[in-house]
C-alpha cells in the first residue's frame, strides 16, 4: 500500500492507466490522471481531460495555471497570457454524466459514449500560441472542493433531523464536505457503483457507531476562533493504506477512528464528560502505574506539517508550539519534534492541533489494569474516573487502548485527561496548560548524597 500525505504527490498529473481511484475530501489543490488527450481544428487546438475524483462532488473552486490562479468568465479563461486561448468545462462526478460534447464533436477519437459517469473531471481545451506556449505547455492545477459525505444529524432514520440517508448518495448534499468526522464515515462506508464496491471500506451500517459520529462532526462544527474548529482537506487513493487513512481522519479531527469489537467510531478533541468512576474495588488484578513520560520521548517545542493553500499548496510548518514552563521542566532545554497532520490545510487548524497534540505528549501518567466486567461498555475514546486509594490518585482518564478477554474482563490502557488543554488548543492567546508532575529519573544528572542520606 501507499502512504497517504506524501508531499507534492497531488501536484503532478499523472498518466497511467492504471492510476487507481482516488477521492478529494474537503477541498485540495490536484493535478489529477490525465486518461485523454487529441490534437485537433487543424492541429490549431490541444483537447486534455483530467479525471479528478470519484464523485459526486461540490465542484470547481479555482483553475491554476502555472502557479497562477486565473479568472474565468463562462468557462473561459480571462488572465494574461492565456486569455481566450485557454477553456475549462467541468462535470462533478454524477451517475448519470454526460459526455463532454464540445469534445466530442471536434475530436476523431472522443465519443458521446465516453461519459465517465461517477467520476469528477475537467476538460481543458487551449488554442495554439507560439507566444504564449514559449515556455512549455501550462501546468494546471485544479482547486476542487470534493465529495459530498452522508450526515447522520440530518437523517431522521438515525436520531438527526432531514433527509440524509446512508445508502443512497443521491441524498447527501456539500454542506459537511470538509468535515473530517463525515470524511472518515464516507471512507468506512465505500463508494459503490452498478453494485460494486470501487473504492473504502465497505462497511455495513449494522458495524458503524452513527451517534459517535454524529457528535464527532458537531465538534469539528463549532466555531472557533471565526472559523469552524476542525477542518481537512486532501486526496486519499485506493491504494492508500487502510489504516493510515483512519489515523489521518482521526488526526485533522484531534482525536481517533479506529474498530472496536467489530464496530467502527470516532472521538474528536474536546472536553469530554467521564462515562464513569473505577475504583480499586473494579479491579481484576493490580494497576500498573507509569508516573511520567518516558525520558527519551518527552518534548517542549512541536511544529506541525500541513498542506498550505499560501504556499502553492505545498508542504509548510506552522510556528513553533512551545512554552517556558515545559522547557523549565526540561532542565532549560528545548526538545523539538514534528508533528505530520497529512489532511489538513488551513494554518488555524493545524496551529490548534498542534497545540494540542504538545499537551497530549505532556499529559503525565499512564494506568494499564485488567478492569471487572463493569468496564466491559467502555471502548477505546471514552473518558472514566480512577479513584484509586491504592495509588492515592482520583482523576480523569481517556482510554487509549481497550480489549475484552475471554471472560469479559476489559483490559485497558488509560493515559490523564487534562481539560484545560482543549481550552489553550481553541484559544491561541490562552496560555498551555500545567500539569501535576513526579520529577522523573535524569540519567544526565549525578546526585550527591547530603550528609548522612
Amino acid at each position: 500500500p501507499e502512504q497517504i500525505g506524501a508531499p507534492g504527490r497531488n501536484l503532478t498529473v499523472s498518466l497511467d492507466p492504471n492510476a487507481p481511484r482516488q477521492v478529494v475530501y474537503g477541498r485540495a489543490a490536484l493535478a489529477g490522471v490525465r486518461p485523454f488527450a487529441d490534437v485537433y481544428a487543424s492541429n490549431q487546438k490541444m483537447g486534455l481531460v483530467f479525471a479528478l475524483s470519484q464523485g459526486p462532488c461540490v465542484g470547481l473552486h479555482a483553475l491554476i495555471l502555472d502557479d497562477t490562479t486565473v479568472t474565468l468568465s463562462s468557462g473561459t479563461v480571462t488572465t494574461s497570457p492565456w486569455a481566450n486561448k485557454v477553456r475549462l468545462q467541468t462535470e462533478n462526478g454524477a451517475s448519470d454524466a454526460t459526455a463532454f460534447s464540445s469534445l466530442a464533436s471536434a475530436s476523431s477519437y472522443f465519443d458521446s459514449n465516453m461519459r465517465g459517469r461517477g467520476i469528477a473531471k475537467a476538460f481543458l481545451e487551449v488554442d495554439y500560441d507560439e507566444d504564449m506556449l514559449a515556455g512549455g505547455f501550462p501546468q494546471a492545477l485544479f482547486v476542487w472542493d470534493g465529495v459530498k459525505v452522508y450526515d447522520p444529524r440530518k437523517d431522521t432514520t438515525r436520531g438527526g433531523s432531514g433527509t440524509h440517508r446512508f445508502d443512497d448518495p443521491s441524498t447527501w448534499d456539500g454542506d459537511g464536505y470538509d468535515n473530517p468526522a463525515l470524511q472518515a464515515l464516507h471512507f468506512i462506508r465505500g463508494v459503490y457503483e452498478n453494485g460494486q464496491r470501487v473504492f473504502g471500506l465497505g462497511v455495513p451500517a449494522s458495524l458503524i457507531d452513527f451517534a459517535a459520529f454524529a457528535a464527532a462532526a458537531t465538534v469539528c462544527d463549532a466555531t472557533v476562533g471565526g472559523g469552524k474548529r476542525y477542518t481537512a482537506g486532501g486526496v486519499v487513493t485506493d491504494a492508500d493504506d487502510r489504516e493510515g487513512v483512519l489515523d489521518a481522519f482521526g488526526a485533522a479531527m484531534g482525536g481517533a477512528v479506529w474498530e472496536s469489537a467489530g464496530l467502527f467510531t470516532c472521538y474528536a478533541g474536546a472536553t469530554q464528560a467521564s462515562a464513569m468512576t473505577l475504583t480499586d474495588d473494579d479491579l481484576a488484578g493490580g494497576i500498573e502505574f507509569i508516573p511520567a513520560p518516558a525520558f527519551r520521548s518527552k518534548i517542549n517545542t512541536l511544529r506541525g506539517r500541513f498542506t498550505d493553500p499560501a504556499r502553492d499548496w505545498r508542504e509548510n510548518s506552522t510556528a513553533p508550539v512551545t512554552d517556558a514552563t515545559y522547557r523549565t521542566e526540561d532542565n532549560d532545554e528545548i526538545i523539538s519534534d514534528e508533528h505530520p497532520i497529512l489532511l489538513v490545510n488551513s494554518a488555524a487548524v493545524a496551529q490548534r492541533l498542534t497545540r494540542l497534540e504538545l499537551a497530549n505528549r505532556r499529559e503525565p501518567r499512564t494506568y494499564r489494569a485488567r478492569w471487572k466486567p463493569k468496564a466491559a461498555v467502555l471502548s477505546e475514546g471514552d473518558c472514566v474516573t480512577i479513584n484509586s486509594s491504592e495509588i492515592g490518585v482520583n482523576e480523569k482518564a481517556r482510554i487509549i487502548e481497550f480489549a475484552l478477554d475471554q471472560d469479559g474482563f476489559a483490559l485497558m490502557t488509560l493515559r490523564t485527561e487534562t481539560d484545560a488543554k482543549y481550552t489553550a488548543a481553541d484559544n491561541f492567546s490562552e496560555a498551555m496548560p500545567s500539569f501535576e508532575r513526579i520529577d522523573r529519573y535524569d540519567p544526565r544528572e549525578t546526585i550527591t548524597p547530603a550528609g548522612g542520606d
